[in-house]
């Protein structure tokens, strides 16, 4: 059996990774926004449906970002941006 080669849609590749990256920022954000109401990030993980590894690497994803390296420091840069937005 001979196999044709796969042929990618390089306009649906694009599309998923676009859906990919907001997804992964819509995450990031609730994460946030959780944080900055005052729960940790082991309360918030299940609360958002997600294990708190995962909720450990948006954290690093969002300090990243905001090139903070506490999450104290990140909570103040939300807290400061919901406030102007």
């Amino acid at each position: 059996m001979v196999r044709k080669p796969l042929r990618l849609d390089v306009d649906q590749l694009v599309l998923r990774l676009h859906q990919t990256v907001q997804d992964a920022a819509l995450a990031e954000s609730r994460l946030a926004r959780r944080l900055a109401a005052g729960c940790t990030v082991a309360r918030a993980a299940p609360a958002l449906g997600i294990a708190v590894s995962t909720a450990r690497r948006h954290l690093k994803a969002l300090m990243a970002k905001s090139r903070t390296h506490r999450q104290a420091d990140l909570v103040a840069v939300v807290g400061l941006a919901s406030r102007a937005g």
